[in-house]
């Protein structure tokens, strides 16, 4: 066994949301973690957006990383209900009219409350992620 493994045990005694009240404009909302669902999307949209050469290198990273941004605030963002609990999701297009202040700031929120905070990976990383992907994938096709 890895004396490194962690082995403490792990507690969920409730699924409690981590919330954060939001006014914009006098407006009420709340900004939520994400949920698996809406962290599994963001994922997905950020490797979808990275640059690979012929060779299957990664060679860039999204272009568009503000529409990320928009994306996770989307997913995580509600207006509140007069029960002060998340309402309705904002839907994404909405947030084309809000300074890009507003965004960035409601997207580093979102990331920490979701667990969503990564380094940024270099392009060796992303390469080597990669190609462990198409290990993984070229396993399943063959199993």
């Amino acid at each position: 066994m890895d004396q490194n493994q962690d082995l403490t045990p792990i507690d969920f005694s409730t699924l409690k949301w981590i919330t954060i009240p939001v006014t914009v404009c006098d407006q009420k909302y709340i900004l939520r973690e994400a949920d698996e669902a809406a962290a599994q999307n963001f994922r997905n949209a950020r490797m979808k957006g990275m640059k690979i050469n012929q060779d299957g290198k990664v060679v860039g990273l999204p272009e568009n990383p503000a529409g990320l941004q928009k994306l996770l605030v989307s997913l995580c963002l509600f207006t509140e209900g007069e029960d002060g609990k998340p309402d309705k999701q904002v839907h994404i297009n909405s947030l084309d009219k809000w300074p890009a202040r507003v965004i960035k700031t409601l997207f580093e929120r979102a990331k920490r409350i979701s667990g969503l905070e990564e380094k940024e990976d270099t392009v060796e990383e992303l390469e080597k992620k990669l190609e462990e992907a198409k290990k993984r994938e070229e396993a399943a096709k063959n199993s």
